[in-house]
């Protein structure tokens, strides 16, 4: 599971709120987690802010845990 995924159910959001949170829409946030597409920088930043430090680049740029 994506720490970006991860992130969201431990705090109870659903992908609307969690979309509406970081200022991207539902579509992306889907593929970010998915892996299809990475966010860029400036959502990175943002993402790394919303979640207190929780999700970073790293998340995105990793390969995927077994």
């Amino acid at each position: 599971m994506h720490d970006l995924e991860a992130w969201r159910i431990a705090n109870n959001l659903n992908k609307t709120q969690l979309a509406d949170a970081l200022g991207a829409t539902p579509k992306s946030v889907r593929d970010w987690i998915s892996g299809r597409h990475r966010p860029s920088m400036s959502y990175m930043i943002h993402i790394r802010e919303v979640t207190g430090g929780a999700v970073t680049a790293d998340s995105f740029y990793r390969r995927a845990r077994k």
